[in-house]
């Protein structure tokens, strides 16, 4: 299948960018719905997940906003990452093919300003190193993921169409 749009192609392009820096990163990470909030959720481990909100950008600013939505009503809407705990917003520079981190803890301060990647420098997501399988590996146990699962899912903003 084809891309119907450019914008389809730069978006594709970009989360599977940061998708593929995360997990050479050492983390398990998949894309979410394309009506949602976040882009990408990454298993932190321990039933502690992490979304990231992935932003294509040319030049110096990466948005913390949603683009203004227009309502039947005329009204038009604008909501800001950081008010539906969007853990990450990871800028792919469409030119350079570089990519952005920036925490909720930092990004959530501009309230709904741009990040200006000249004055802002980015956070460093973090690395986990991945074990190399052993003998001593084959009765290691797994963690049970479901109520992390539940949990992260109850945690996720609601959205009205």
């Amino acid at each position: 299948m084809m891309f119907r749009w450019q914008s389809e192609q730069i978006c594709e392009v970009s989360e599977t960018a940061v998708k593929l820096d995360i997990e050479l990163r050492g983390w398990i990470c998949e894309k979410w719905s394309r009506d949602s909030y976040v882009d990408l959720v990454v298993d932190m481990g321990m039933c502690n997940y992490e979304a990231i909100q992935v932003k294509s950008f040319a030049g110096y600013h990466i948005p913390t906003k949603n683009q203004p939505t227009q309502k039947p009503s005329g009204d038009r809407t604008v909501s800001l990452y950081k008010d539906y705990n969007v853990h990450w917003i990871a800028g792919y520079h469409k030119d350079t093919r570089q990519i952005y981190y920036y925490h909720i803890n930092r990004y959530g301060l501009l309230d709904g300003k741009s990040i200006d990647i000249r004055k802002m420098p980015p956070d460093i997501f973090p690395k986990r190193e991945v074990p190399q399988q052993g003998i001593s590996d084959r009765n290691k146990i797994i963690e049970p993921v479901s109520e992390g699962l539940m949990v992260f899912a109850d945690n996720l903003p609601h959205i009205d169409p």
